[in-house]
């Protein structure tokens, strides 16, 4: 129980004990029913606020000790007094545990939301009435048993009064309440005017006039016209209020006008004071307050209900106008990369299926489309994959069910490696394809989608069939033919081999060196290594098995003479049994690796272009090489040609989504990356860092008056001018269009007007460019940092371009307290 539980309780308790002396004042002549019976509503307003302090307790004995004596102190029986704290500890946790089950989201009833729906009046007027009817049952029957008789009457009062005053007072109490919640403050604002919504300018004005009329039409009914039946008319202001204010004041005018004809009636004025019997007029009393005041309840709330649906139909409208922005940008982002990603991927020898986190497919590359008779269909269910796209086990026959397609596969398990399955499309052979993918993922760890490349295996998979056929074959004549059976049992064994170092090289995280070992484990030999061609068409060993430690192997085939250089330029397999004796062999590497003889396959890639060469050497004489191994070295050098160019065009794939394709800079979103990383370097090790923003000027005159072509002729010339000027550690990205980003780790802001200097003295073509220059304070963030920078370079653009300009380093004062500390250079 906390310290403001308590004085909230004791509170509420001082108003339940004013609550009870007022209903007291108000019994019936001869009865000991009073007309109205406030208690009844601040009792369950009191229990609906405390209902999160944990008084429960407290506010019990509260209740009853009140009851008990205020009851005495106006005349009832002891044991009438001790009937009624039963009666309205009953009334008040039937309505507590109602008014939960009913409203739970509303305010009072363990949410925050303030009542703002005809449903949500629904709900606690349920509470109200089942509540009062409990109440009412048992005030009446402890009436019966200390007076001796039971009143129909008497008991319908009870009801009636206790409907009206839970209604009524709980209601209003609680939209008063809650307007002290933090709910309110953050809904309708911090000031206490704004959370009442009290009218202004022509508004207050009218409220001041409707307050005045229905102030008078109260006096004239109930004071002037005395005993006219013409209370009832009164409704008509209630729903001009209704309308015209917000629930709040509704609420408090009803309450105004009840307590109104109330006081009246018990001055024996109005046209309630008519009625004969006490009991009547208390029922008609009560009957007026609650349609009274229920129908301006229902009104404000209608429209509220209204006003809320508006409002949030026109938040939805906002929505989907950003959505739709968004969408667009998007588009336009991703049409601007289609054209490079579609060509990377169509070249590609192998077939290429994506699909978004739903498993709906996106795009086929050329092979795909060719292979399959269609193009991804992103309206198609994925469960419908395998029958539209003609998807088989490997046996060809059976259909490949929803869950072993590859692409789901790999959305399920992250990953699929080596999945066999046939294509059969009308009108094409089957095709045997060996699946391998997974699944595509944000920074953030979030599923983008799956990407699965299929080869196509069905010659390899047909050769071995035959292989393995015809091993049969001659197993039933193996007296015969023992010799070739042996033969061919090598041939399978080979081949086998073949297989699981193709599946070894497909799955390996570096495929060259899986290469090696797996040529090692195909023919046995002592040495093997992968010779590829660098920038400059130097052949050097990318990978090796078997080689002396620290040695790699490098030969220029346009100015040595080498056995490696020969076999690339004929693309066509070489065994040499005593290299030694071969003219273009090199006696260094003979004499460091102990080579006689050796075999070397070229790397070739569809088209029949060389892409590298494999080499197998061993330290004893090999007079020759079977057919058949000299057919699995081919097969495997494909095998190599296929995982070599996979592996590259992954690497492009990657290199193009952090670079820019104009000029081969690091475009923006990596750029963001390094800015990060480079704060928090400089966070962790208090080194200097400092940004730059390069604006170069009037590109768009020089556009409009040399064309685009020269204009991206301008951007390319001034990227390679400019990283010229810049240290290996030094980060040189485009920002967009014609700006670009620099950052320069372990350099002042004062270092950097060097460097910014340099690079306005290099733009190509006579051109001029403004640098604004800002070194990053601690705390500070990378966009913080280039907001100063582009504040400098829009100075510099103000002062007369071609500038580098200087951020201040401290926030600028007013130019009456001291001179800008903004430093500009010129060349």
């Amino acid at each position: 129980m906390t310290r403001n539980g308590l004085l909230s309780s004791l509170g509420f308790g001082v108003l339940f004990a004013v609550a009870v002396l007022v209903g007291r004042l108000t019994i019936l002549d001869g009865t000991s029913l009073s007309l109205v019976w406030p208690a009844a509503g601040v009792a369950t307003l009191w229990f609906s606020v405390q209902r999160e302090q944990r008084t429960l307790p407290l506010d019990l004995a509260l209740l009853a000790g009140i009851t008990v004596t205020g009851n005495l102190l106006t005349g009832a029986a002891p044991t009438l007094a001790a009937a009624f704290v039963g009666v309205n500890v009953v009334q008040v946790l039937v309505f507590h545990r109602l008014f939960a089950l009913f409203g739970s989201h509303l305010w009072g009833a363990g949410g925050w939301a303030p009542m703002s729906s005809i449903r949500d009046l629904g709900g606690i007027t349920v509470a109200a009435l089942v509540a009062s009817t409990a109440g009412a049952g048992l005030g009446s029957l402890a009436l019966a048993l200390t007076s001796g008789s039971f009143s129909g009457q008497a008991a319908a009062v009870w009801f009636a009064r206790n409907v009206v005053a839970v209604l009524l007072v709980t209601v209003v109490g609680l939209r008063l309440t809650w307007l002290g919640t933090p709910a309110a403050r953050a809904a309708l604002g911090p000031r206490l005017r704004d959370r009442l919504e009290l009218p202004r300018g022509g508004r207050l004005v009218e409220f001041v006039l409707t307050l005045l009329l229905s102030s008078g039409a109260y006096v004239l009914v109930f004071l002037v016209i005395n005993g006219v039946p013409i209370g009832f008319s009164l409704l008509v202001i209630t729903v001009w209020v209704a309308v015209r204010y917000p629930t709040t004041q509704v609420l408090l005018y009803s309450t105004a006008g009840g307590i109104f004809a109330v006081a009246a009636t018990l001055a024996d004025h109005g046209p309630f004071a008519t009625v004969a019997s006490d009991a009547v007029q208390a029922l008609v009393i009560q009957f007026y307050i609650l349609v009274l005041a229920g129908t301006g309840l229902l009104l404000a709330l209608g429209r509220d209900d209204r006003v809320l649906l508006v409002t949030r139909l026109g938040v939805q409208a906002e929505e989907n106008a950003r959505q739709r922005r968004l969408l667009q940008v998007a588009l336009d982002e991703v049409e601007r990369s289609d054209e490079l990603n579609t060509a990377v991927l169509d070249t590609a020898g192998v077939g290429i299926v994506v699909c978004d986190a739903e498993g709906r497919l996106l795009r086929f590359n050329d092979e795909a489309r060719r292979w399959h008779g269609l193009d991804a269909d992103a309206s198609l269910d994925p469960t419908q994959h395998g029958d539209v796209y003609g998807l088989f086990r490997a046996d060809g026959r059976t259909p490949l069910p929803a869950a072993e397609v590859p692409l789901h596969r790999a959305m399920a398990d992250g990953s699929v490696s080596d999945a066999e399955m046939v294509i059969a499309t009308t009108g094409r052979d089957p095709m045997l394809v060996v699946c391998t993918g997974r699944v595509v993922r944000t920074e953030d760890g979030r599923r983008l989608g799956a990407v699965v490349v299929m080869q196509d295996v069905t010659r390899d998979r047909a050769r071995e069939r035959a292989l393995r056929e015809a091993h049969g074959d001659l197993g039933a004549a193996h007296a015969e033919l023992a010799a070739r059976s042996r033969e061919l049992s090598r041939h399978v064994v080979e081949v086998e081999t073949l297989a699981r170092a193709t599946r070894a090289v497909v799955g390996a995280d570096d495929p060259r060196q899986a290469i090696c070992e797996a040529m090692l484990d195909l023919t046995g030999a002592d040495g093997a290594y992968l010779l590829q061609p660098d920038e400059n068409g130097v052949l050097v060993s990318t990978a090796s098995v078997g080689l002396p430690p620290g040695l790699r192997l490098r030969t220029d085939p346009r100015t040595q003479s080498s056995l490696p250089a020969m076999v690339m330029a004929g693309r066509e397999q070489l065994f040499v049994a005593d290299v030694a004796a071969h003219p273009a062999a090199s006696a260094d590497f003979i004499a460091a690796c102990g080579t006689v003889s050796g075999v070397w396959q070229p790397v070739l890639l569809p088209g029949g272009r060389a892409t590298g060469v494999l080499g197998v050497f061993w330290q004893s004489r090999m007079p020759a090489i079977t057919s058949t191994l000299s057919a699995l070295l081919q097969g495997l050098a494909g095998e190599v040609a296929h995982t070599v160019e996979r592996q590259d065009l992954l690497a492009r794939l990657a290199e193009a989504a952090q670079h820019d394709a104009l000029t081969g800079l690091t475009n923006r979103r990596q750029w963001d990356t390094i800015a990060q990383a480079e704060v928090a370097r400089a966070t962790r090790t208090g080194v200097p860092l400092t940004f730059m923003i390069v604006d170069l000027d009037h590109f768009k005159r020089f556009n409009d008056t040399f064309g685009h072509l020269q204009g991206d002729e301008l951007l390319r010339g001034f990227a390679g001018a400019a990283s010229q000027q810049l240290r290996e550690v030094d980060t040189l990205a485009r920002w967009g269009g014609e700006e670009f980003c620099v950052a320069l780790p372990g350099c002042t802001a004062i270092e950097a007007i060097v460097v910014a200097d340099r690079i306005r003295g290099v733009v190509p073509q006579g051109q001029t460019c403004t640098i604004g220059i800002a070194q990053w304070r601690p705390e500070e963030t990378p966009a913080q940092v280039l907001g100063r920078a582009d504040s400098a370079l829009y100075r510099g653009k103000q002062s007369g371009r071609d500038l580098s300009v200087v951020a201040p380093a401290l926030p600028p004062r007013p130019l009456r307290d001291a001179p800008s500390q903004e430093l500009l250079t010129s060349s």
